[in-house]
């Protein structure tokens, strides 16, 4: 009878303990992370974005370009994380070209993320056109004091 080396089994042995303990921290360490979300306190972070009503865009069209904003903060923001963990809040409001720049100035002076999206000129408007902006996600209340007097669209 030949003799089985069972040397050659050890590391192997070991190799699997360690992966095993690994994946059973990695699942722990996850249920604590998201126990510990789900108890913080809802954000009042918000995506406030105003619509150049002046240029009377159809609703397909506004939405395009909300989308735009969307995809921009998403690549652009430092506090994305926080904002999309919180439910990824957006009010969606309308104001003419002047009221609105004037408003992304005031905000912007004031440290709010403002982003801007100008149309290609493809389809409905001429291109260049400044079609909405956006204010944030940032504090709510810090964003209504530029936006508490517009509508929603």
């Amino acid at each position: 009878m030949s003799q089985i080396d069972h040397s050659m089994y050890k590391p192997l042995f070991l190799i699997l303990l360690t992966l095993n303990i690994s994946f059973l921290l990695y699942k722990l360490i996850r249920a604590i992370m998201r126990s510990t979300r789900r108890r913080s306190p809802p954000s009042d972070l918000v995506l406030v974005i105003i619509v150049n009503k002046d240029l009377k865009m159809s609703k397909g069209k506004v939405i395009a370009q909300v989308g735009h904003m969307v995809s921009k903060v998403v690549r652009k923001a430092v506090n994305v994380d926080e904002w999309v963990d919180n439910g990824e809040a957006k009010i969606v409001l309308k104001a003419g070209y002047e009221e609105m720049r004037s408003i992304g100035r005031g905000a912007k002076s004031a440290g709010v993320p403002v982003n801007s999206i100008y149309d290609a000129g493809r389809t409905q408007v001429p291109a260049g056109s400044n079609t909405l902006i956006g204010l944030g996600p940032w504090s709510k209340a810090e964003v209504s004091v530029y936006t508490k007097d517009l509508k929603m669209y």
